[in-house]
């Protein structure tokens, strides 16, 4: 009599071979873009940081917000320059009044260095300027370069740049009458 057949419960060596080889191949695809993935959210997370303390900036001219000692102001400057931000309160009685300054770099970013470029104030893109003051008043949003005492009007675009990932950017525009667009 010929011996019953067992069925075999698990899976054979090559099949766990197969399976682990597959792990392995859907690993190294999706983790490199999954890093790309977080360090381009985190480039959209400091933009948006910027976009609100533009905003900010704006709305506290346009509505004529008091300047935190309770004076009244309606001039908000928002500096930019290539490694920060910050935001100043033009204070009618006591004058400028730093609120604050951020890095670009999110807080929580291992490793993540985003500098900000500005070409509005040189003729040549290659050599931007490093400072720039946005200043908004009720009606009005201007700018001015470091060292030039001119303010002008007209569309103003801030590049923050992943330096490790130099295709990795997003454009602040900051338009005619104040209109703010992250593109």
């Amino acid at each position: 009599m010929a011996a019953p057949f067992k069925s075999s419960k698990g899976f054979s060596l090559i099949e766990l071979l197969i399976a682990i080889s597959i792990v392995a191949l859907v690993g190294t695809v999706a983790i490199p873009n999954l890093n790309k993935f977080s360090r381009s959210q985190e480039l959209q997370t400091t933009a948006s940081q910027v976009v609100d303390t533009l905003k900010g900036a704006q709305s506290s001219a346009q509505s004529r917000i008091r300047c935190p000692r309770g004076e009244p102001s309606d001039t908000w400057i928002v500096t930019l320059s290539s490694d920060d931000y910050s935001l100043t309160a033009k204070c009618l009685a006591t004058g400028d009044e730093l609120l604050y300054t951020k890095n670009y770099t999110p807080s929580g970013a291992s490793g993540l260095t985003i500098k900000g470029t500005l070409n509005v104030c040189s003729s040549s893109p290659s050599e931007p300027n490093s400072t720039v003051f946005i200043v908004f008043q009720k009606n009005q949003v201007t700018y001015r370069c470091l060292g030039d005492t001119t303010y002008r009007t007209g569309v103003v675009y801030l590049t923050l740049t992943d330096l490790s990932d130099p295709a990795n950017t997003k454009k602040i525009r900051i338009g005619i009458g104040g209109v703010l667009r992250i593109e």
